[in-house]
């Protein structure tokens, strides 16, 4: 948030995430008659929800539509991987173009924060210690990537089983 006040605001309206799902909903019917795989699916209960989180793990891990695409690529054009993949890419593409045009969504947040932290005076010579961490996004990684660049000092703790710790002092 400071990163932000410092740097500049985000630009474009919160997406929420009932927002979110309207948007997605939209796209879906606009393109029912062009899935392969998901036109049957796209309107039983729950799918949209579950479709929603495919696609913040998508951004969190760096995944763009082009790259669903060149996935789906790998596989014959017959089989039900490259047409669900497909499928994937073309609602993954027209729902991040929609919302590229006014919105930020929460699964965005992260990215635009790791553009902002180059040369932003907040960071610059901080102390920044990471707890509590089990693992991390790609998202999460260019995060730590700038911060290591601009901060005095980056400290990470590490989380450690205590059967594994103890193991080695029997």
């Amino acid at each position: 948030e400071n990163i932000f006040s410092e740097k500049g605001g985000i630009t474009g309206k919160h997406l929420s995430e009932t927002g979110k799902l309207m948007i997605l909903r939209r796209v879906l019917m606009n393109n029912k008659e062009n899935l392969k795989y998901f036109g049957v699916v796209c309107g039983r209960p729950g799918f949209i929800i579950k479709f929603s989180e495919s696609l913040s793990e998508f951004a969190e891990n760096g995944i763009s539509p082009d790259n669903v695409r060149s996935y789906a690529e790998c596989f014959q054009k017959e089989s039900a991987i490259y047409q669900k993949l497909s499928d994937i890419a073309l609602i993954y593409a027209q729902y991040s173009d929609f919302i590229r045009k006014e919105y930020i969504s929460d699964d965005d947040l992260l990215s635009i924060a790791a553009d902002k932290i180059d040369g932003a005076k907040y960071t610059d010579g901080a102390e920044v210690w990471l707890d509590g961490f089990y693992g991390f996004t790609k998202q999460e990684y260019n995060i730590i990537e700038r911060l290591l660049a601009t901060c005095k000092t980056v400290s990470v703790t590490l989380n450690m089983d205590k059967r594994g710790y103890m193991a080695d002092k029997m």
